[in-house]
């Protein structure tokens, strides 16, 4: 039965990388070209759980980090400043480059504690030297839709609005990396795009600057070399970046219920 052999192979698949490969944070590939970034953290709470994600410049080291939250959707300015100074720390010992550029990638809306957080954090690792003198830092908020629906569209041929027909033109999803900026503050990067055969229009991913340094170019970018990183589905495209994709997963793996009865019923399945 050719239908339950794709199901088989996919599910057999599908437990080699997600359980095996990723859960015990072994990468399966890394990028090609360098970050803008030298160091790219991933922030996001749900369920009463942080995560963290921190992805270096080429994406050689991925370190997932988690802590238990008594908020549902705001850190604490302490814990966030106690789980990045740890983590930055341990990249800057193995880096063979100082940490001089970091980017915060925030799950939905950023914080003032949580703002307060990261400040106080870098503060204290440049003040140590783990960090340098000239280290920067940018915060964007990545949620998960923008309050206006937006689509871009690639449009081929010669349209005549005096013709009552069209010259052969056509409408078509974007390429992927295709981006807009609508001002200073607010922009929208396509992480898919028509190099994949799906059926319907490409959603481009809202990316709202909060604040720093870097340009935000140079951000969408980033974003769009990360969402290459399809970790959980390698032979698909990823809407997310890999800081939002693995700590969100990492969340829902922690979160999770467990389920007896379900269980039990695939116990008996089994027998």
């Amino acid at each position: 039965n050719k239908k339950f052999e794709r199901l088989y192979h996919g599910y057999l698949f599908g437990v080699a990388v997600n359980q095996v490969l990723l859960n015990n944070e072994r990468w399966p590939f890394i990028l090609s070209t360098p970050l803008h970034s030298d160091l790219v953290i991933g922030i996001d709470v749900k369920q009463h759980i942080a995560g963290f994600t921190f992805v270096d410049k080429f994406s050689k080291n991925i370190l997932p980090a988690w802590d238990k939250s008594q908020n549902k959707e705001k850190l604490s300015q302490d814990q966030v400043s106690r789980i990045l100074v740890e983590n930055i720390s341990k990249f800057a010992e193995f880096s063979s480059e100082p940490i001089r550029k970091i980017t915060f990638h925030r799950d939905g809306r950023v914080f003032q504690t949580e703002k307060e957080g990261i400040e106080s954090a870098i503060n204290f690792l440049i003040k140590t030297e783990v960090l340098p003198t000239d280290a920067s830092y940018t915060i964007i908020e990545i949620p998960k839709n923008s309050k206006v629906p937006f689509r871009l569209f690639e449009v081929t041929g010669t349209f005549n609005i005096w013709k009552e027909h069209k010259d052969n033109g056509k409408v078509l999803n974007p390429m992927m990396g295709t981006y807009t900026l609508l001002n200073e503050k607010e922009g929208y990067v396509c992480t898919t795009g028509r190099e994949f055969k799906k059926t319907g229009t490409s959603k481009p991913l809202y990316v709202k600057y909060d604040s720093g340094t870097m340009p935000f170019k140079e951000i969408l970018e980033d974003i769009y070399f990360l969402s290459h990183l399809a970790y959980t589905k390698p032979d698909d495209c990823s809407r997310n970046p890999i800081t939002i994709k693995m700590t969100d997963r990492r969340i829902n793996l922690l979160g999770s219920d467990y389920n007896t009865q379900k269980a039990s019923l695939l116990k008996s399945l089994n027998h």
